[in-house]
């Protein structure tokens, strides 16, 4: 589980992110607030063959209402004992909800610094019969020192690691940018941070382990339709992570991500403006470390194509605020699952986002 999607790496930005060659005038400052949530559609896991116990290092995503028993190996000897049934379901719900700070400014009329600092709100709620379960079992002498009764919720809040970009335009229609994410900038607790479930708590992270790096270059086409189109090309690396919820506890290789984005603007009046957006986005297979082999080994199903359609609404009261919603829906995705920003690589949501950004000078 990495990605929450990373397949949404730009939707993790604060603000709606535009293809287009745009940056800030000399000395323009902007402030922006900014809100995203969606639910989880699935989470991957280990599953095991009890017979033979083989399985390890074998992956399987499930919708979470079919996320059982069956997909947590510590279970197994539970399971084959007739304790708890494979087929019981844990969880209820998960939601992921963002809150953004941008801060922008322009250094130049053709170069803009911005900083990007998010709070992470996760919360999982475990299904009322996997607590029933395992509270029946905790109640049995013979069973109590090897059953850990999960909690209702679990939760993961805090900041989330921040980010700085560089955007310059060297030419009248074309820019390039640089995203950093690494260092002193990782004020979120990764998966080798955040402590065991203990207590009736269950803690679920907020930063990454892993750095990342995006190189960005936009182009507007102007002159050929009758409106102007922005275009993007991305291409993010990121270094080793770690993976830690439910039974995954690994350290991760995930696969670089590519990006490609086209948006437009549409304005029905003054004050308001829709900006549609297009984006194209693909990631490379990841890996996880085996201990037993001492190896990196690929997660099947973890390589992803998808193509997303992003809908902004855009109001301006006055010249220096912008108020604005997006919706952000999956038109095709190849998502089977990964390790990601929990839960997982997942089916692509709809992503609910708004916000507001002032200008000062």
């Amino acid at each position: 589980m990495r990605k929450c999607w990373i397949v949404f790496v730009l939707l993790m930005l604060a603000v709606p992110v535009f293809a287009m060659t745009d940056t800030l005038p000399q000395g323009v400052w902007s402030f922006g607030l900014s809100h995203k949530y969606y639910d989880v559609s699935k989470i991957g896991g280990e599953t095991i063959d009890y017979a033979t116990k083989a399985g390890d290092e074998d992956f399987a995503f499930k919708p979470l209402n079919e996320y059982t028993a069956r997909y947590i190996n510590k279970y197994g000897p539970l399971i084959a004992e007739g304790y708890v049934n494979e087929d019981l379901r844990l969880l209820d719900s998960a939601r992921l909800t963002y809150s953004y700070l941008d801060i922008a400014y322009g250094i130049t009329n053709d170069l803009t610094f911005s900083f990007t600092l998010p709070y992470e709100d996760k919360t999982v709620k475990y299904s009322q019969e996997y607590i029933d379960t395992f509270t029946a079992l905790n109640a049995n002498p013979g069973l109590a020192s090897a059953i850990t009764v999960p909690p209702r919720v679990a939760k993961g809040s805090g900041l989330g690691d921040a980010s700085m970009a560089l955007k310059y335009r060297f030419m009248k229609n074309a820019a390039m940018a640089f995203k950093y994410q690494a260092g002193a900038l990782k004020f979120g607790k990764d998966g080798t941070e955040i402590r065991d479930a203990i207590d009736g708590f269950e803690e679920i992270y907020t930063g990454k382990k892993e750095d990342r790096f995006t190189l960005a270059m936009f182009y507007d086409v102007v002159d050929v339709l009758p409106f102007k189109v922005g275009l993007m090309a991305a291409y993010e690396y990121s270094t080793t992570g770690y993976e830690k919820f439910m039974e995954n506890d690994f350290s991760c290789d995930n696969g670089d991500v590519m990006t490609v984005m086209a948006d437009t603007k549409f304005d029905l009046s003054k004050q308001i403006s829709l900006k549609p957006k297009l984006i194209y986005l693909q990631a490379g297979v990841d890996k996880r470390y085996a201990d037993t082999a001492k190896t990196w080994a690929p997660i099947e199903g973890t390589a992803v194509t998808a193509l997303l359609a992003d809908f902004a609404v855009h109001y301006h009261p006055v010249i220096f605020a912008d108020l604005w919603a997006s919706l952000t829906v999956p038109l095709h995705n190849k998502v089977a699952g990964g390790v990601y920003d929990f839960p997982g690589r997942l089916d692509t949501p709809a992503v609910v986002r708004f916000g507001v950004t002032v200008y000062y000078k």
